[in-house]
């Protein structure tokens, strides 16, 4: 996961590199999401904006349809508190933030907020 705001070199050994990895089972892309949020809001009840088109990537969902399964059962769960919007496999800005359960959940497994 890109961790800084360097833009990395992407040389056609590193795109091939890439296609020929599998995508994350989904446990791992829910684990990866809640990751990124913790990493990435600024603290306990901030909220972040999220789109499928923009954000997919960050957890290896392949579709706007695996990105609103993941972040519907991340909700499902009590890990993740906000609103989905764009209905539920629609393209829209969801507003997201770490439920007290999804803090614990990261400071548990060791992810520095």
């Amino acid at each position: 996961m890109q961790q800084n705001d360097q833009v990395p070199a992407l040389t056609s050994y590193t795109i091939n590199s890439i296609l020929e990895r599998p995508l994350p089972r989904s446990n791992e892309q829910a684990d990866l999401l809640i990751r990124w949020l913790a990493e990435n809001i600024e603290g306990p009840g901030e909220t972040l904006s999220i789109e499928a088109w923009k954000h997919s990537a960050i957890f290896g969902a392949k579709s706007n349809e695996g990105f609103y399964l993941i972040l519907n059962h991340l909700f499902e769960i009590g890990l993740v508190e906000g609103k989905i919007t764009g209905g539920a496999y629609g393209a829209g800005v969801s507003q997201v933030t770490s439920s007290f359960k999804g803090w614990g959940y990261c400071e548990s497994n060791g992810v520095q907020a």
